[in-house]
């Protein structure tokens, strides 16, 4: 590796421009302070920009540190982030925002899948949250 390592702040799309974002990248920032942090935010003219764009961006980096919007809230886009991180064995992270510490993902295990959307609380696109489900991922970290 030459220069800074580049790390991938991977968050939904919502979080893009508000006080949640400042305050995660923010703390990523403290936590690692040689790093070159690349924000999502701005980066991609739209969804199919990022599509074409994400696997050159993913060759490029050295980690991937995952954080949800204020609700736990995960998007689509970002688990395909963190699946495609694993599988070329890039370092994956989340960041707790509450206690503004990293943990170092193994992979996320979803016990019980929700079956049916609730319908009382509209979803837009494809969004998987840790309230839909029965019981929250367990977050399997690595040693």
């Amino acid at each position: 590796m030459t220069g800074r390592p580049r790390v991938y702040a991977a968050h939904p799309v919502p979080t893009y421009g508000t006080l949640h974002e400042r305050r995660c990248v923010a703390a990523i920032r403290r936590l690692l302070p040689g790093a070159e942090l690349l924000n999502p935010a701005g980066m991609f003219a739209s969804a199919d920009d990022w599509i074409e764009r994400w696997p050159d961006l993913l060759d490029d980096i050295d980690a991937l540190i995952l954080f949800a919007d204020e609700r736990g809230v995960v998007g689509s886009g970002c688990l395909v982030e963190v699946v495609d991180a694993h599988r070329l064995l890039v370092p994956v992270a989340l960041l707790d925002p509450a206690t503004r510490k990293l943990h170092r993902l193994a992979g996320l295990d979803f016990p019980t899948l929700p079956t049916a959307w609730d319908a009382a609380r509209p979803v837009a696109g494809a969004v998987l949250t840790w309230e839909l489900a029965p019981e929250p991922p367990r977050i399997r970290e690595a040693p």
